[in-house]
């Protein structure tokens, strides 16, 4: 009996851890309740806009240089003989100063021998011009002598048909008339051999007269002078030195205006304006701003780099920018009102995140216009001032939360504050 209640027991036993093994494998089968964490918020950068004036700003960048620059070259054959002491690069000249002379002997003798000649050539003319008035009036008095000798010849006529003179008296009459017509036909070429002289002779003074003009010019070209008020930038020649014709002798430069070429895109041709206002910033240390005016911008495109050239005018008298100085040009371009100017590299997939109550809010504006680095519309982005999100677009949906750059550094701290105490806590213990 004994044994069957011990058998009893031991079955009973086993049920029972069976039971409680069963139950304590169920429990650790079953999975912990499910804790939602919630999302990460995606760092970004941003930048405030509001809607308001958005002026375009055209940029380009050259190097400065003289707006005018002159090569004085020799323009008559000759050898230098002076050259007025200190004059080098970097000497200041007035117009009209003289820079170097070429011996004038050979100028000054030609328009000597040429100024004879015109003398020579006007006693000519003077001595044709006598000689066409003493035939003149000899003309006139050989018409009087065959008006005379006509009407002679019709008395004659008259009285040889009244038979009261011979046929031998109307012959002499004749003759008369006859005698005088060529002494008249004479002086008539004569007179008229004297006018063409006289033609000739009167183109002979003119061109003798320009040959002395000419031979004048030569004289004044042996000195050689400063066509403007400028600065010596490179000198060429020494005394004794033979120029020909052409051969550059100095170059000047006039500081007072300062000239910068630049390009700038041809998608922005139709913004640049001959007058408009540029702001002008140096290479030095510390940079220089300065004001130039838009003077020139060219009618075409270069089709090897697609720009179009323009030329700023800077007064130097003021600016003192040296000849060959690195300048960035800024132009005010168009005038748009109105506006929200977006960041292009802020436009994904032709929309933009903005934050809103730490949440990214996507918008699909409409931009009209694309500027440099500015995309602008005109649509209403809920406010007239915007935070819009500028980093940060692959992790970004709309109504993803966002952490901003002050949010994060702010954030950043406190969890350097935390760590902190809790290191100073762990060394306590």
């Amino acid at each position: 009996m004994d044994s069957i209640r011990k058998s009893i027991f031991l079955v009973l036993a086993l049920l029972a851890a069976g039971v409680l093994t069963i139950a304590v494998a169920n429990y650790l089968a079953e999975p912990p309740a499910r804790v939602v964490a919630p999302p990460l918020a995606v760092h970004v950068t941003t930048a405030s806009i509001e809607r308001g004036e958005v002026i375009e700003q055209l940029r380009g960048f050259g190097l400065s240089r003289p707006a005018r620059r002159a090569n004085v070259a020799a323009q008559v054959a000759g050898t230098i003989t002076k050259i007025p002491d200190g004059l080098r690069e970097g000497t200041a000249v007035k117009a009209g100063q003289i820079l170097a002379e070429i011996d004038p002997v050979k100028y000054t003798t030609e328009l000597a021998r040429r100024r004879a000649s015109l003398t020579e050539t006007e006693e000519q003319l003077n001595s044709a011009t006598a000689e066409s008035r003493e035939v003149e009036s000899k003309r006139k008095l050989v018409e009087a002598d065959l008006e005379l000798a006509r009407n002679d010849l019709r008395r004659t006529r008259e009285l040889y048909e009244g038979q009261a003179v011979g046929e031998r008296e109307l012959d002499t009459a004749l003759g008369a008339v006859k005698l005088v017509e060529q002494r008249l036909s004479d002086v008539q070429r004569q007179a008229v051999t004297l006018q063409a002289l006289i033609q000739r002779m009167n183109a002979q003074v003119e061109m003798r007269k320009q040959e002395i003009n000419s031979a004048g010019v030569d004289v004044e070209r042996s000195k050689i002078v400063a066509p403007f008020e400028g600065v010596i930038e490179e000198r060429f020649v020494d005394e004794g030195d033979l120029m020909a014709p052409g051969t550059r002798l100095f170059t000047i430069v006039d500081l007072d205006d300062i000239e910068l070429p630049i390009e700038i895109p041809a998608s922005q041709a139709s913004a640049l304006q001959v007058g408009a206002v540029a702001m002008l910033k140096s290479d030095e240390q510390p940079p220089r701003t300065t004001e130039g005016t838009v003077v020139r911008v060219s009618p075409t495109i270069n089709p090897a780099n697609r720009t179009v050239s323009a030329w700023i005018r800077v007064d130097n008298n003021s600016a003192g920018i040296v000849p060959g100085t690195f300048l960035t040009a800024t132009i005010s371009g168009r005038r748009f009102d109105d506006v929200f100017p977006v960041i292009r590299e802020a436009i994904v997939d032709g929309g933009i995140y903005v934050e809103r109550d730490g949440k990214s809010v996507r918008m699909e504006p409409e931009f009209f216009v694309y500027l440099d680095e500015l995309a602008l519309t005109r649509d209403d982005l809920g406010s007239e001032k915007v935070v819009l999100i500028t980093s940060g677009f692959e992790r970004l949906y709309d109504g993803a939360p966002v952490e901003t750059d002050s949010e994060h550094l702010k954030n950043a701290a406190a969890d350097s504050v935390a760590q902190e105490s809790n290191s100073d806590a762990n060394v306590a213990q």
